[in-house]
């Protein structure tokens, strides 16, 4: 038996990005944190979290949705 789990990614990692992939995971969806600091990265990765530079190496990862969380005006910015 195959399953297909919804992989999503969290563009930013700020408060609100934070709290995004917190209630993924209580409601048992797997996420990929997009932080656009190497440092939060080393942070995030440091607590258990799936992280990825850029958008194109989440989809290597195998996400099919994203949020994005980052400053609305940052979203035309935001890595592919």
């Amino acid at each position: 038996m195959t399953t297909n789990e919804t992989k999503v990614a969290v563009i930013g990692t700020g408060s609100i990005g934070y709290r995004h992939l917190q209630v993924l995971r209580f409601i048992g969806i797997s996420s990929i944190a997009i932080s656009m600091r190497a440092a939060r990265r080393v942070e995030l990765e440091a607590e258990g979290w799936s992280c990825a530079t850029s958008l194109c190496e989440a989809a290597e990862k195998g996400v099919s949705a994203a949020v994005i969380a980052t400053d609305t005006r940052c979203h035309v910015e935001t890595p592919k």
